[in-house]
């Protein structure tokens, strides 16, 4: 199977990232064991951990030229997650910035959209289909 690549990276408290592949799975990484390499020392800096972006294409992960890591020990070492949507998933989501679009225009123009009705629709958006037997 090939690797996949790289669509979100997410970095999280005690040195984790939360890195999405574009099959939609989601996996932790732990960063902690690289901390003692000369190149990832940086980033026990807090604000440079957290300036990790997705390098183009999907093929790894960057703080800078020197402390990268390949989607391939990503996605071998890193451990599946089930966690929830993150919120940078649900507020770049398509359908999302949508109903906010629309929430936006109600509020214009009659106060608003009932609270429940929002969160009903923002949950059927991330309700997972049973899968076919």
């Amino acid at each position: 199977m090939d690797t996949p690549r790289i669509r979100a990276v997410e970095p999280l408290p005690g040195y984790l990232l939360r890195v999405t592949f574009a099959n939609g799975v989601q996996k932790l990484y732990d960063c902690t064991p690289l901390l003692h390499r000369n190149a990832f020392r940086i980033l026990k800096t807090e604000a440079f951990f957290k300036a990790v972006s997705v390098d183009t294409g999907g093929y790894g992960i960057s703080w800078s030229d020197e402390a990268d890591l390949s989607e391939y020990e990503l996605w071998t070492k890193g451990e599946e997650s089930s966690v929830e949507p993150s919120q940078s998933d649900l507020v770049n989501s398509p359908k999302f910035k949508s109903l906010l679009q629309a929430a936006r225009q109600e509020i214009a123009k009659t106060g608003g959209i009932p609270h429940d009705e929002f969160w009903h629709q923002v949950d059927a958006e991330h309700e997972i289909p049973e899968a076919s037997s």
